[in-house]
């Protein structure tokens, strides 16, 4: 929810912000109709009141005293003012239902307001316009011209690579051999070959040439971990059975984010590791999502006020409401683990092979409060963790901005990384980050000794959507036996 007051005094700038979304802006009009009648009449309910409150306690006292803005003429006389106040108790009673209808509308116009948007978000109406920011790794690459294309950037293959960006020449070399391998027995670590940093400084994107792919659809099959088919006998489309080396690999991703995630915050940051219910109340969806765009998504259960988690980030923000956090007590960053549902409404058609958008899936989620100072701070560490976990798995990835059009309706700033698919050409995201501000803390009261928290999510890792990843990338038996 954003912040009323500042809506009243610069409208035209929660305007601006709206069509930068690409966003209808007449829901200003809309709201500042709805508050300025809300508005005129709670003072026009305070009023009676007051004056209600000021008669019957001269109806006790016999006393007649009053600094209410009243228009009506009152007279010192008892048996008139016990007529006058139980007119005035019946205004009250019509006046106080009134209210509480416009104030209904209004709210439920505010709850749908989008937030604000940083300053260096780039403008643009989607997915087209967001700006990479980074790459790491070495992309396998069948078509050199579309993978330029799909990086807006100059590829340059490792094989030809100046030694001005090799750290180190022996693993240089021990990285090629293994990038080669059809079947890696150990894992050689990029970083320490090569320096990411200053071929990104100079806008230059590794990759390696091979000369066929095979879609994780078709590996997952082979390899015997998961199918898509029987899962849709039993279940319906997008569901799957997971077979007995998916279901270990599962287990192990979940072991290897927690504990590094663990590993990482110890010591530096206040955290917290949570499994979260696989049901949600209403008013936690309604308080933590964008819920106008985010409703088709869910699963309601029928008859009753509940939905299946879509997500660890809103429990984990519901669990907060109406909390007041003590200043030693921030930041604080909740890991949670949770089996997610979601319904992938407006995905019809979209990667209907495989298990890279399926209904039922595991994730982990980082999630912080923070204070505005620590924010920006924060949120860099979120991302971090995030990568450090893809660096270890050895994905090739980017992260990219997400322009105004391809934002979260609840964030004021989005980063997507997105790893590379050989078999599909082109990088597909994994990981969503986004600074929410105090957009949440303001619908759900969380507050602390300035004002309302900033909250930030930030994606640990799609555990299904890792797995295709891998597999894509020739790296899943190899981490398969790496991780314990």
């Amino acid at each position: 929810m954003i912040d009323v007051e500042f809506l009243r005094k610069y409208p035209e700038k929660y305007k601006e912000m709206l069509k930068k979304r690409f966003m209808d802006t007449s829901i200003v009009d809309e709201f500042l109709a709805y508050d300025n009648l809300w508005r005129s009449l709670k003072k026009e309910l305070d009023n009676l009141r007051c004056l209600h409150n000021a008669i019957s306690k001269a109806i006790a006292t016999g006393k007649l005293e009053h600094n209410c803005n009243t228009k009506i003429e009152l007279k010192d006389d008892k048996e008139y003012l016990i007529t006058l106040a139980k007119s005035l108790k019946k205004e009250i009673e019509i006046l106080e239902k009134q209210l509480k209808e416009i104030e209904s509308k209004r709210n439920d116009i505010l709850w749908r307001m989008p937030n604000y948007i940083r300053e260096d978000v780039p403008i643009g109406e989607d997915e087209r316009y967001n700006k990479p920011l980074k790459y790491w790794g070495v992309a396998k690459v069948l078509d050199v011209e579309k993978f330029k294309q799909e990086t807006q950037r100059k590829p340059i293959n490792i094989l030809e690579l100046d030694p001005r960006y090799i750290k180190d020449s022996l693993t240089y070399k021990e990285l090629i051999d293994f990038l080669r391998s059809t079947n890696p027995e150990y894992f050689v670590n990029p970083d320490e070959a090569i320096d990411f940093d200053l071929l990104n400084k100079e806008g230059l994107v590794l990759y390696i040439k091979i000369d066929k792919a095979k879609h994780h659809y078709d590996l997952t099959k082979e390899l015997n971990i998961a199918d898509q088919e029987l899962g849709s006998k039993i279940a319906g489309s997008r569901f799957y059975v997971e077979f007995e080396k998916g279901l270990f690999m599962e287990l192990k991703l979940i072991k290897f984010v927690l504990e590094t995630l663990k590993s990482r915050t110890e010591g530096k940051y206040n955290y917290k590791i949570m499994k979260l219910p696989y049901l949600v109340r209403g008013w936690v969806e309604k308080a933590a999502a964008y819920f106008t765009a985010f409703e088709d998504t869910l699963y309601k259960i029928e008859g009753e006020d509940l939905y299946l988690n879509p997500t660890a980030e809103h429990p984990i923000a519901g669990l907060y409401k109406d909390y007041y956090f003590n200043d030693n007590e921030l930041p604080l960053i909740v890991y949670g683990f949770t089996t997610a549902f979601r319904k992938e409404a407006g995905s019809h058609g979209k990667d209907t092979k495989g298990i890279f958008r399926v209904h039922q899936f595991e994730k982990i989620e980082q999630y912080a409060f923070t204070t505005k100072e620590q924010l920006l701070e924060i949120y860099n560490f979120l991302v971090s963790n995030a990568e450090t976990i893809v660096k270890k798995l050895g994905l090739p990835y980017r992260i990219v901005f997400n322009s105004s059009g391809d934002m979260d309706k609840k964030v004021t700033m989005q980063w997507d990384l997105e790893v590379y698919y050989p078999a599909q050409e082109k990088y597909r995201e994994l990981h969503s980050f986004g600074t929410v501000e105090e957009w949440q803390a303001r619908r759900l009261n969380i507050k602390y000794s300035k004002g309302y928290v900033n909250t930030i999510y930030a994606t640990a890792l799609p555990i299904q959507r890792a797995m295709t990843a891998l597999l894509e990338n020739n790296l899943f038996e190899l981490n398969y036996n790496r991780l314990k």
